[in-house]
């Protein structure tokens, strides 16, 4: 078996890091604007507003708001809080580099957040929407190795 190079493992972390990540960030996203354009109480003008010009934290607030469920933030607080430090966090970091931050911050997401832990808060954050509807979820959510399979994707009831 051939053996990596503690160079080309930081590099193979790095980028599962980054894919895993971004993808989680996506998820969540992908899954709250799809939520947001089948919603029946609000104008098509006003879901294309909120979709194009807010922040994935603003949508999140706006559908908790438009479907009448607690925001996580209030009945969650340590997945908000989760979101925010992961998911968020290594999606900005990556999207949006700062370079007088980049060492720091990449200490802080390689040292303490473990590369699985972004799928399974996008998973928490999906999943709050089917719980607070009391809806079955999707087969999919909640398993890590397929949080982005978006087979049986349908919109909640």
């Amino acid at each position: 078996m051939a053996r990596v190079s503690e160079e080309d493992r930081d590099g193979i972390i790095f980028g599962f890091l980054a894919v895993t990540g971004i993808f989680s960030h996506c998820a969540v996203e992908a899954f709250v604007n799809a939520q947001i354009m089948k919603l029946d109480n609000v104008s098509d003008s006003k879901k294309k507003q909120t979709i194009k010009n807010e922040s994935i934290v603003k949508k999140i607030e706006f559908l908790c708001l438009s479907l009448g469920i607690p925001k996580i933030e209030d009945s969650n607080p340590a997945l908000w809080n989760d979101f925010k430090d992961t998911t968020k966090k290594v999606r900005n970091f990556f999207i949006h580099p700062k370079p007088w931050e980049f060492n720091l911050t990449l200490q802080q997401i390689m040292g303490q957040i473990p590369i699985g832990r972004y799928a399974e808060v996008a998973s928490k954050i999906i999943g709050h929407f089917y719980d607070k509807r009391r809806a079955r979820k999707p087969a999919w959510l909640g398993r890590q190795s397929t949080v982005f399979q978006f087979t049986d994707f349908k919109v909640i009831p």
